[in-house]
């Protein structure tokens, strides 16, 4: 048994996303399917809660009191029903925007994400699951266990894809690497070294048979050094000290042993030991393991290679992909550097230089909680007249700036009530240039950059989604089981063996 809030309890009042009706519904729903053998009735039920759990990837405070009684029921059923069941509470335990656990709650919640970890490593030793899902149990398991690349639930790449996107642990730029997922003949990269045998989980941990599990030829000739690595973090029962690419050892060789069809099983193990390598941020040019850039400000995450001084190359991007390819840890093609207002090439010489446009205050001061972004630029060239560099941003303004002198031409140009976040300029057969921009809501303005006047205010709003602004600096992650995102993706709910 392990600590619950009693249903009969007031505070069931003040916790938001569930209500305590809809936790017995449940609880008796699961009791009678222990009983009985059914594997069914129970599952739309959850699926409803888990929604009022979290929503949109904000976690409700109701989580942390209905989890204890939901993980010690589901607990009960044989294990080979219940693998969506922890995936889905994987991504409770993993969200981005998840409020600290209350007090009185804490010690029993804490007591379900051991139960939890227990029942999970069942269910992914005793589930029949496709290959994808079961990397998506494994990562439930991982999270339970509470290491920080249980967040990777939310991201998780699908080879079928192609593509991998990583975001930089150091500046928050997205790293695209496309055609990324192949089915390698042989390791693409070498196995990550062996977890320090000093850090082992203490007071005993469920791993140890999954590390049975785990036999060196399941993925193939070659790859034995991967599945030995992924059978000592299993040993050590994944503590948290473990480095990521280890673990990304271990989900992709539990998928070759638990996942099925077998065949694909362990092709997808084998693209999956492809995340073991490194990639090069194209912003910041640090470079960092695949595994810190699929997880959300990881711990311990350190750049491998310090960015160095820049080489001049005319095919940066298919450098990149170079030097982002599986385990290849070189240097990416370097750019051309700034010294002041200069910009250098590779060897030092002096290739151009750098205007700076002043600084428009209104970007900032026009708009109370700005941030004082420029979001938006168009090129106005415009016949027999200097040409002219167009900016806009978070306040609704537009400035226009000659290239010659990076001089404010007119004003800053007051217009849309919101953040403008589109802009081009608009020849017309008169030789004229106007300058469209496009507003935050939907709005759309024309204005003359000669005059510098409107030639059209802001429009009605062409489109809105919802009743609500669906842009943002840094969305947050969709719940994986109700927005399929291209990359931040995670395991639909009812994923699992049915």
């Amino acid at each position: 048994m392990i600590p619950t809030l009693p249903l009969h309890s007031p505070r069931w009042l003040d916790l938001d996303g569930v209500k305590v009706e809809e936790v017995k519904a449940l609880l008796e729903q699961l009791s009678s399917a222990a009983a009985t053998g059914s594997s069914d009735g129970w599952r739309q039920t959850w699926t409803n809660l888990a929604g009022g759990l979290m929503d949109d990837g904000t976690v409700f405070d109701g989580a942390y009191a209905a989890l204890p009684h939901l993980v010690e029921a589901a607990a009960a059923l044989p294990p080979g029903q219940t693998a969506d069941v922890w995936v889905d509470l994987g991504c409770i335990v993993t969200a981005e925007d998840r409020p600290p656990v209350p007090a009185d709650l804490e010690t029993g919640f804490g007591a379900a994400l051991r139960l939890a970890e227990r029942a999970a490593t069942r269910s992914l030793l005793a589930a029949d699951t496709t290959p994808q899902v079961c990397a998506h149990l494994v990562l439930a398991c991982v999270a339970f266990a509470g290491h920080h690349m249980g967040e990777a639930l939310w991201r998780f790449p699908d080879p079928r894809e192609g593509d991998l996107l990583l975001i930089c642990p150091e500046c928050g730029s997205d790293t695209e690497i496309p055609d990324f997922f192949t089915d390698p003949a042989r390791p693409p990269a070498e196995a990550p070294g062996r977890p320090d045998p000093a850090h082992v989980r203490q007071g005993g941990h469920p791993w140890g048979e999954v590390a049975a599990a785990l036999r060196e030829e399941a993925v193939g000739e070659e790859w034995e050094p991967f599945l030995r690595a992924a059978r000592d973090v299993a040993v050590a029962g994944v503590p948290p000290e473990t480095p990521g690419q280890a673990v990304l050892c271990l989900v992709a060789g539990m998928v070759a042993v638990g996942g099925t069809p077998q065949q694909d099983a362990r092709e997808l193990a084998r693209q999956l030991m492809s995340l073991t390598g490194d990639f090069r941020c194209w912003d910041c040019e640090q470079t960092w393991t695949i595994a810190d850039g699929l997880a959300d400000n990881p711990d311990g995450a350190r750049p491998r290679h310090r960015a160095t001084e820049a080489r001049a190359d005319s095919d940066e991007s298919a450098a990149m992909a170079e030097s982002t390819a599986p385990g290849r840890t070189g240097e990416a093609a370097t750019r051309f550097r700034q010294d002041g207002n200069t910009v250098l090439a590779a060897d030092g010489t002096p290739w151009g230089r750098i205007s700076v446009f002043s600084d428009v205050p209104a970007f900032s001061d026009s708009a109370p909680g700005s941030s004082g972004g420029v979001n938006a630029l168009a090129v106005v060239s415009r016949p027999g007249r200097p040409t002219l560099v167009a900016g806009a941003g978070d306040a609704g303004v537009v400035c226009l700036w000659d290239v010659a002198d990076a001089r404010l031409v007119h004003a800053p140009l007051p217009g849309h009530r919101d953040r403008i976040r589109s802009m081009t300029a608009l020849p017309l057969p008169d030789d004229r240039v106007l300058v469209a921009s496009g507003g935050d809501t939907g709005t759309i303005a024309l204005w003359n950059p000669v005059t510098g006047q409107p030639v059209r205010e802001p429009g009605r709003r062409l489109a809105r989604r919802g009743d609500r602004n669906v842009y943002r600096d840094r969305p947050r992650r969709p719940h994986p089981a109700r927005h399929r995102h291209p990359q931040r993706r995670g395991p639909p709910v009812g994923s699992g063996h049915r």
